[in-house]
């Protein structure tokens, strides 16, 4: 009996050793929707993204890092405008920025309450709602001059989409909110180059250069999928 005693005990401790020294993880599914006023009238496109906290297991039970990570998982937004031009919503901030899908947008839906399936405008009628706030959620826009060349990518701004489009074209709203849908796929019937896609940037570097004037030098192909390329695209807190 004392022998059972100890094999139980022993097992509750390795138990509650292995709970203690796993990975813990905070997943988040959101839908980002880009509207956009065309000659033809409002042009849609919508994709839906999983973003992930990854916590390693304490200091205590390993001796490597022990920071947490954001992952992110989901492709761009694609609008299909006439005469068959793309706009993409990539997921990479406005200004560069890296950790716009997935650290910033964890708090936005902290901050408005996880669960609320209601929609979120971070671009409403071309006029930024609360612009000093909400800044740092929008989405970089890109479109590209030959599809089948990634080279070709240009960055369009959100308050000229008529400058790269033509008069009549108009960045009408951006929302997003909390969803279960399925993680979207399917970008490779848009931009078939992404099937061949290599990890790092368009030009085919493995780091970005933000000297550059070029914007293909400063995106990735995992801005616009991050399972064709099989990167994982993850992101650290600072």
């Amino acid at each position: 009996m004392k022998i059972l005693k100890i094999l139980a005990v022993s097992a509750l401790v390795f138990f509650l050793s292995v709970t203690a020294c796993g990975y813990s993880t905070d997943t988040i599914r959101y839908k980002m929707t880009v509207e956009v006023e065309t000659p033809s009238g409002i042009r849609s496109g919508s994709t839906v993204r999983q973003i992930t906290l990854v916590t390693p297991p304490n200091f205590a039970c390993s001796l490597g890092e022990s920071r947490p990570v954001w992952r992110l998982k989901g492709e761009a937004v694609t609008v299909e405008l006439p005469d068959g031009r793309l706009l993409f919503a990539i997921s990479q901030g406005e200004h560069l920025d890296p950790m716009q899908p997935t650290a910033q947008m964890s708090r936005l839906f902290d901050r408005y309450g996880r669960g609320a399936h209601k929609p979120i405008s971070i671009w409403s009628n071309s006029r930024r709602l609360k612009a000093s706030d909400y800044d740092k959620f929008m989405p970089m826009l890109v479109t590209f001059g030959d599809v089948n060349d990634p080279s070709t990518a240009r960055l369009v701004e959100p308050d000229e989409l008529d400058a790269e489009f033509g008069p009549g074209f108009k960045l009408h709203r951006i929302t997003i909110n909390q969803t279960n849908e399925r993680v979207s796929e399917g970008i490779e019937e848009y931009l078939p180059w992404m099937l061949e896609a290599e990890t790092g940037m368009l030009d085919g570097s493995q780091f970005p250069n933000y000297q550059a004037e070029k914007i293909y030098e400063n995106i990735s192909y995992s801005d616009f999928s991050t399972e064709l390329n099989d990167s994982g695209f993850f992101e650290r807190i600072f």
